[in-house]
């Protein structure tokens, strides 16, 4: 089993070929598409190299050999929530989906179902998606210069988001997942939307979540 998520295919930011180099180096017999997999709603042509291609391709490939793709849908691809429900073979598309691990059972969803109570007003959310893009053009432009410098790629984004939006916002983010989760009597819950990764317990009114 292998979850991923957040990989913008098709933007400054997506580090394709290392995605690439990822899936084929491993045996997956249920890979979980969690979100924003490809970036509709920010993909240029010009920042479609071949290794996004490529990718694609692998993907299908390893469709045809048995592998089991579920695909949930972020808000940077809700395009594709137009197939939520479709299962074609080895290929599901679906709004959330459910894991089961050992004696837990986990919750996938990508996340941005919580931006309303994350974000209290409708400004507030679009000021903050225009901050997050300007960090990705801040992000993509000196990542630009390193390598033409012969320099190795440094996340810039994720620091600079993380000084701008403090701590309490992936507390509260981590808190409104499990909560949701623990409401639908999930064990634990998988998400992706804020590219801040965390493995932890969170307690809630129905018990203790893995996030």
């Amino acid at each position: 089993l292998v979850v991923i998520s957040d990989t913008h295919l098709g933007t400054a930011q997506s580090q394709a070929s290392a995605l690439l180099h990822y899936l084929r180096s491993i045996e997956i017999e249920h890979l979980v598409i969690n979100g924003d997999f490809v970036d509709i709603t920010h993909q240029r042509p010009r920042h479609w190299q071949s290794h996004n291609s490529v990718v694609i391709q692998h993907l299908f490939n390893i469709l045809n050999t048995g592998t089991r793709v579920t695909y949930v849908t972020g808000n940077h691809d809700a395009a594709i929530s137009l197939f939520h429900g479709l299962q074609l073979e080895q290929l599901t598309v679906a709004e959330s989906c459910s894991l089961q691990c050992g004696d837990r059972r986990y919750l996938v969803t990508h996340g941005d179902r919580f931006d309303r109570e994350l974000c209290s007003s409708r400004l507030v959310h679009s000021i903050g998606g225009l901050a997050y893009e300007g960090l990705i053009r801040v992000d993509a432009s000196y990542n630009r210069m390193r390598r033409s410098l012969g320099w190795s790629r440094v996340n810039v984004a994720g620091p600079l988001k993380r000084l701008i939006t403090g701590h309490s916002l992936y507390q509260r983010f981590a808190e409104l997942a499990a909560e949701y989760a623990a409401g639908l009597q999930y064990d634990g819950v998988l998400c992706g939307h804020i590219h801040h990764p965390e493995d932890r317990m969170v307690e809630t009114s129905a018990g203790a979540v893995h996030y």
